[in-house]
């Protein structure tokens, strides 16, 4: 398994439109300006997996092990917007995922750097992480359950996007997530993206 290394270049924060509203956010997708502006319609299959790390004894030396801890199967209707060149893909997370009733994900897509920030007029900007293969970040996490707020520091080992103008693709990315007092775990998350051009796919 790939180990966390210390090869790699620091970021603080950088995250998504640093400083503006959710709103503004938002009213920056919808405009309206003749910018080369895309709006589409899609389906999204979000896999993700989180594992926790151990210390195997493998004779004189040890070896780390990952335990699946736990996963998550989103399928759901979604937006893809191209804006400025840019890519987008918002979705409203599920009441039963304990996201509340008005939480939405918004997955900014550049060619080698995916930013992940969840926001919602009930529980604003929860989460608000950026991916880029070798690079570390660091920014804070507020938990839904009991509002727990932790430093968390993502180091990137694989991020592999292909996704068309056309808002149809994959995204594949691993990293490691290390909190303030509970550890290191490994994340494994696949996202695909299809075209919504009529009935919902039959989940496979």
């Amino acid at each position: 398994m790939a180990a966390y290394t210390a090869d790699y270049t620091e970021e603080q924060n950088g995250m998504i439109d640093e400083g503006v509203t959710d709103e503004e956010l938002m009213d920056g997708l919808e405009g309206t300006s003749d910018d080369g502006r895309v709006k589409k319609p899609v389906f999204i299959r979000l896999r993700s997996a989180q594992y926790g790390e151990r210390l195997e004894e493998k004779g004189p030396a040890f070896a780390r092990q990952y335990d699946l801890e736990d996963s998550l199967d989103i399928d759901t209707e979604g937006v893809f917007y191209t804006v400025n060149g840019t890519k987008y893909l918002l979705y409203d997370e599920a009441e039963e995922m304990g996201m509340g009733t008005n939480v939405k994900t918004l997955i900014r897509i550049k060619p080698s750097e995916l930013e992940i920030k969840r926001f919602g007029t009930e529980e604003p900007g929860d989460m608000d992480i950026r991916l880029e293969k070798g690079v570390r970040t660091i920014t804070r996490y507020v938990a839904p359950v009991q509002a727990m707020n932790f430093e968390l520091e993502i180091y990137t080992n694989k991020l592999d996007i292909d996704m068309s103008d056309e808002g149809v693709g994959t995204i594949d990315a691993e990293y490691f997530m290390r909190f303030d007092q509970f550890g290191r775990r490994k994340n494994k998350l696949n996202i695909k993206v299809e075209a919504n051009d009529g009935p919902k796919p039959e989940r496979v």
